[in-house]
């Protein structure tokens, strides 16, 4: 039996859970401009800095229901944004944006990129909200593997399980994937499914191409006669702040083209919005960052290209 008031309350919370996802999504989102990557939630694995003086690792997603407290999780990282310092467990702001009103975790999925156009890709995460009991008996199926990175037969098992949460439509179709429990079609006292009660929002991150062209050439005094050697262009990525270059891995090195193969190729690459992006120029022998004139440091937040002479 259906008690029309019971899904009057039911559907006011989940208008206002809708709300509070829309807004913890635009903190996300905010974080992927974060310079020092420490608690940037777009910190990804293989896309974050290591070696030297600098310990970085990358953010904790969520792959099955009810993890444990993860203090380099996305919802510890966003908790420090807000201001609290160092949360050790599920408390305070921590609590707040990992748990709503049912008690059940909010989860947050980070998936493969997909092309949008010749310059840009789009790097997709999903955060999902299951607005009923804990004690109601539901699971999901767990992610077969955390490779999301990778282009291997993991990370292929990996991108299908994403694929098959991230386009469903929840609301609509009032059920779940396909393979999943049935009982996530039955509904209660209030006329709508469990399906129905789970809310999803998208993320998207770009990545955009950055082109590099390299038009130095090689220069002969006109007095001494002796001929230097073009400067090659050292591009570095997921630079954490202004630190230290020796801590960040190289991009990709341009090397110049000769007089007779001008311009040189240009080389390009895609990069997450909001990495802040060094370039520096020197002969092809000084390979250390110190011994390199930088000419450019920016954050990203569109497809860009340099030409150096």
């Amino acid at each position: 039996m259906v008690y029309p008031a019971f899904g009057l309350i039911e559907r006011s919370r989940l208008r206002a859970e809708q709300e509070t996802l829309l807004m913890i999504a635009e903190e996300i989102k905010n974080s992927f401009r974060t310079d020092g990557l420490v608690n940037n939630i777009s910190a990804l694995a293989e896309e974050i800095p290591s070696g030297g003086g600098i310990t970085l690792v990358p953010t904790v997603f969520d792959y099955a229901w009810n993890e444990s407290f993860d203090s380099e999780a996305w919802y510890a990282r966003l908790a420090r944004l807000r201001g609290q310092a160092s949360p050790t467990g599920f408390e305070g702001q921590a609590y707040d944006i990992a748990y709503n009103a049912y008690k059940n975790r909010r989860l947050l999925f980070v998936g493969p990129s997909y092309p949008a156009d010749e310059n840009i890709e789009m790097q997709t995460y999903f955060l999902v909200s299951f607005m009923f009991r804990p004690d109601e008996g539901l699971t999901f199926s767990s992610a077969p593997n955390k490779k999301y990175y990778e282009t291997s037969t993991d990370g292929a098992a990996y991108a299908a399980w994403y694929g098959q949460f991230y386009t469903h439509d929840w609301s609509v179709t009032g059920s779940a994937p396909s393979g999943w429990d049935s009982d996530w079609g039955n509904t209660g006292i209030t006329g709508l499914s469990f399906a129905q009660k789970v809310l999803v929002v998208k993320i998207v991150q770009p990545r955009y191409r950055m082109t590099v062209n390299n038009h130095s050439q090689p220069y002969t005094d006109p007095v001494t006669g002796l001929t230097t050697v073009a400067d090659s262009i050292w591009v570095y990525t997921n630079v954490v702040g202004e630190g230290a270059l020796v801590d960040s891995p190289l991009w990709l090195k341009v090397d110049s083209g000769v007089s007779t193969s001008f311009p040189a190729s240009a080389v390009d690459r895609r990069i997450l919005e909001g990495r802040r992006v060094v370039v520096k120029r020197a002969i092809p022998t000084k390979t250390s960052p110190g011994d390199q004139k930088q000419i450019y440091s920016f954050l990203l937040n569109e497809p860009t290209a340099i030409t150096t002479q």
